[in-house]
């Protein structure tokens, strides 16, 4: 199996450090792509463990990165934002494989 692995993988190099809210501010601030977010209800859909009151002190409001988050990753984006990160910023994103 590793070896078809191997075979389907071409050589590719992958950044070492997450994106930061302060990395994705400047996307927003270029693009006026819409900040991180996720309401209760959607929340819920996903049936974490964790209250919804964990995820909403990484919510954005106003554009604005939440207090003291400015150095901690970009979290809460949805694969299209992602996507469009990774394309605005001259990459991609990795495949299953990689």
């Amino acid at each position: 199996r590793e070896k078809r692995i191997k075979k389907l993988l071409t050589e590719y190099s992958i950044h070492r450090n997450l994106v930061s809210n302060t990395d994705y501010l400047a996307f927003i601030e270029a693009t006026q792509h819409i900040a991180p977010d996720v309401d209760e209800a959607t929340w819920q859909g996903y049936r974490w463990i964790h209250p919804y009151s964990t995820a909403k002190k990484f919510i954005w409001s106003n554009n604005q990165i939440p207090i003291g988050r400015a150095n901690h990753p970009a979290v809460l984006l949805d694969h299209d934002s992602a996507q469009a990160y990774c394309t605005w910023r001259g990459a991609r994103l990795p495949t299953e494989a990689e």
